[in-house]
């Protein structure tokens, strides 16, 4: 029993830690008030259509690392557009 009790505390003291770290990065309700994602879904979903997309091209043949190297390359943020004023 004493080491069950022991087990659980451990994770609450964790979970208590985790929370105290990332509080801050955790404003959910402030993010769905802005109409932002919470969900790492629609990222994921993203990622799968676009890197999928790039992958699936006819006649295109990838080795795990050929993948890896072009999922590492699709996930690079893109830089701003460049403005049309002079």
């Amino acid at each position: 029993m004493l080491r069950v009790f022991s087990s659980t505390h451990d994770g609450i003291i964790q979970a208590l830690g985790y929370y105290q770290r990332n509080g801050e990065r955790m404003r959910y309700g402030e993010f769905r008030a802005k109409g932002l994602y919470i969900s790492g879904a629609v990222v994921e979903a993203g990622c799968k259509i676009v890197i999928g997309a790039r992958l699936k091209i006819g006649g295109m043949h990838w080795s795990v690392r050929g993948t890896s190297e072009i999922a590492a390359l699709c996930s690079w943020p893109m830089p701003a557009p460049l403005s049309s004023a002079a």
